[in-house]
């Protein structure tokens, strides 16, 4: 390792190490008081807790039932059949 890029290196380490010292600190007790009371206050908000409405669930596939399903594979044998006469 060249001298150049050592001190350039010690550098960055000393500005991190000031970051660091700068932060304000507060005892694990108080940390773990405001955890918890933040934890309740928006336990009603979690949907892990209270769950997430079917209707408002952008991660789940929509459901069809036979009458959609059976529909689309028509219009989907409609267009193929279309396509190669």
């Amino acid at each position: 390792m060249t001298s150049n890029s050592n001190l350039s290196n010690m550098k960055r380490l000393v500005e991190q190490l000031k970051l660091e010292a700068s932060v304000e600190r507060i005892k694990v007790s108080q940390a773990a008081a405001d955890l918890q009371q933040y934890c309740l206050q928006n336990a009603g908000k979690d949907a892990l807790l209270v769950g997430v409405p079917t209707g408002s669930n952008p991660f789940r596939e929509p459901r069809f039932d036979n009458f959609h399903f059976f529909q689309r594979k028509t219009t989907f044998l409609f267009n193929f059949i279309m396509q190669t006469i």
